[in-house]
């Protein structure tokens, strides 16, 4: 968490690009002979980046590797549903917090509501879902009601978040955690890899 104020301060549609020139530049400093670059996740991606400016730079580049990566298929940033899906990524039982939702069926909920259309959920949307999705527009409602300090601080308390990173595991960090995940949610939903990568 060293320098997540540093992270957040990026707009997250340069986040990415941003990150690889400081990786490349960190890289460039060594002066290797070769580099091997590889990532995870959002990071397969910070690795590709980072790979393009080393061999802009003339660096032999003699591998690259993205385990699990895939680009953002969505703009939904609605900060209820982030919760969710921060909560579930770190291991929490969210039910615990008011979260009773089956990951599969909202997965489907959010595609009955955006059609195909490329856009956010709106708050409004989730708390008049009817039919099939009642029950989670009655959840959505509930959870409205607080803010979301006061949601974060709910799944803190009642989901283990306690244990979220050991002793390490106080209310601030585990907010610190959550920013550093939205933003960086919202950096892959405006990252597009627009460019030929000659590696």
């Amino acid at each position: 968490y060293g320098n997540n104020e540093e992270y957040l301060s990026v707009p997250a549609e340069e986040v990415i690009k941003k990150r690889a020139e400081k990786y490349a530049q960190l890289l460039l400093d060594m002066k290797a002979e070769s580099y091997e670059v590889l990532g995870y996740c959002v990071g397969g991606f910070l690795a590709l980046e980072t790979a393009r400016i080393l061999l802009e730079n003339n660096a032999n580049v003699k591998n690259v590797i993205m385990i699990s990566s895939e680009l953002a298929t969505h703009m939904v940033h609605n900060q209820m549903i982030t919760e969710l899906a921060y909560g579930t990524a770190i291991g929490l039982d969210m039910r615990k917090a008011g979260y009773d939702i089956d990951i599969v069926k909202m997965k489907k909920c959010m595609e009955d509501i955006l059609k195909g259309e490329h856009r956010n959920i709106k708050n409004s949307e989730l708390i008049t879902l009817s039919g099939e999705y009642e029950e989670y527009g009655k959840l959505f409602t509930a959870l409205l009601d607080d803010t979301h300090e006061e949601r974060m601080k709910n799944i803190f308390e009642k989901a283990g978040g306690e244990k979220f990173n050991g002793n390490e595991s106080t209310f601030s960090m585990f907010k610190i955690l959550y920013n550093i995940f939205e933003h960086t949610f919202k950096a892959m939903m405006n990252y597009k890899f627009d460019e030929f990568y000659f590696g």
